[in-house]
């Protein structure tokens, strides 16, 4: 019973986790995505037990490790910063590392590596196969057989380590081999930075636009809880002899965690993304920043353009939006939507129809159509 204290503690450091169990209930129960997580956390218990059962054999390698206390830290100030700014994904990340710092301090580093196949399960499991999809340029569809690939391999050099007695790595080569890996992370996901253009809002009230006719849709009860805490929901189908361009606005309201990628919501849909490409078009003299997607569905390619924008800019990118985001202000979020012909190019795509918007209105940064 003497080290009682040290499983009490490792128990208490996974309370940041479990307030995030709402979220993920709904991530598991909604997101067509991240359905099937929840098996990976049933997957980390077995494996979480295995490894203390092993771990009870050898009490005497227990030792206070202060170097756990930086990942501790760490992971706590990347929680908090995820609460506070509403993203999810980063305080899922804090909330991992909590704990896992916590049995780096109170039973060692070499205990720690002896679990990590426990801990890969459980974070495959918390963190959002829709929020790590979107950050992939292109996207990758088979993310759940991504992450089964990871976890057998490193389930089988664990267990090499353990078979073959080889001593643990150092947590000085652990953590450059990750530093190494992000870095390059980094620079495969994020190629270059976004474009930012001029703001601009369009009319929704608008039902003639030239030779378009639209229809206006009512949201349906899956947009309103798809987009639950938006101010405002609005679909119109734009139709003329020989194309149709769908237009769905949104305004974001104070809770921004309703607004997703435009891949995320495809994927989730049952679509394939093609093709993803940043833009700067032209739209009655104003330079717009919006981000172009190639999917399709049913062996028929569709190009969506969707874009953010608030007073000041607009923006194709998802994270640049959600870094600019503030609740007091007024943010809309647009996305076109149209069948691509044969030999057609994505830039032109919809300009036939956007020249169809009247300029009623430009300010100092942009303008309404």
């Amino acid at each position: 019973m003497r080290n009682l204290w040290r499983y009490l503690t490792t128990a208490v450091s996974f309370v940041p986790l479990a307030s995030m169990g709402g979220y993920l209930w709904r991530a598991w129960s909604f997101s067509p995505m991240d359905q099937w997580n929840m098996l990976y956390v049933l997957l980390a218990l077995p494996l979480a037990l295995w490894g203390m059962w092993r771990i009870w054999k050898h009490t005497e390698i227990f030792r206070i490790d202060r170097m756990g206390i930086l990942p501790i830290l760490i992971g706590v100030g990347v929680f908090w910063f995820g609460r506070f700014r509403g993203i999810n994904l980063l305080a899922l990340f804090g909330a991992l590392a909590i704990p896992a710092g916590t049995i780096w301090l109170v039973f060692s580093w070499r205990i720690l590596c002896r679990l990590l196949p426990a801990f890969l399960f459980l974070g495959m499991g918390v963190l959002p196969s829709s929020a790590l999809t979107s950050m992939l340029v292109p996207p990758l569809a088979g993310w759940n057989s991504f992450k089964l690939l990871g976890a057998a391999i490193t389930i089988l050099v664990t267990t090499g380590f353990v078979i073959l007695r080889r001593p643990v790595p150092s947590p000085g080569r652990v953590c450059f081999s990750l530093l190494l890996l992000a870095v390059l992370s980094a620079n495969w996901l994020f190629p270059g930075i976004p474009p930012v253009g001029k703001a601009l809002h369009l009319r929704m009230d608008r039902l003639q636009l030239g030779e378009y006719i639209g229809v206006s849709s009512p949201p349906s009860d899956f947009d309103r809880r798809f987009f639950e805490g938006c101010r405002s929901i609005r679909r119109i189908s734009y139709f003329r002899k020989d194309a149709s361009v769908g237009l769905l606005g949104i305004e974001s309201g104070g809770k921004v965690n309703a607004i997703h990628p435009a891949r995320v919501c495809l994927l989730s849909a049952g679509w394939k993304v093609l093709d993803v490409r940043p833009m700067l078009v032209r739209i009655n003299a104003r330079m717009v920043a919006c981000e172009d997607l190639l999917a399709e569905r049913n062996g028929q390619k569709y190009l969506f353009r969707t874009w953010y924008s608030d007073r000041r800019i607009s923006t194709g990118d998802f994270f640049g939006f959600r870094r600019r985001w503030h609740a007091e202000d007024q943010w809309m979020i647009y996305q076109l939507m149209t069948p691509m012909r044969e030999g057609s190019e994505p830039e032109e795509a919809f300009a036939d129809f956007m020249t169809n918007f009247d300029r009623l209105k430009e300010g100092e940064n942009g303008g309404t159509i």
